[in-house]
């Protein structure tokens, strides 16, 4: 893959599903964020624009206060 993106989701440790988008060139995540106190289920899209240089980032989250944080925490990574 010619995009960074790829490595910064498997960093957060989410499986990078194949062929769920029907866009080849968007990312598309899931996973189970453990904490002390209870399982986060979690899914993401990344939609890159080369053209633009630009992309967005759609989260997910069974908790919606966790779905923010990782926003938040992907953005600075990106």
């Amino acid at each position: 893959m010619e995009y960074p993106f790829l490595l910064q989701l498997i960093g957060f440790s989410v499986s990078v599903l194949e062929k769920v988008d029907p866009n080849a060139e968007n990312f598309v995540s899931a996973g189970i964020l453990y904490t002390r106190n209870q399982q986060v289920g979690i899914l993401l899209r990344l939609e890159p624009n080369k053209q633009a240089q630009m992309y967005r980032l759609t989260v997910r989250a069974s908790r919606d206060k966790v779905a923010k944080i990782l926003c938040d925490l992907m953005q600075t990574q990106l």
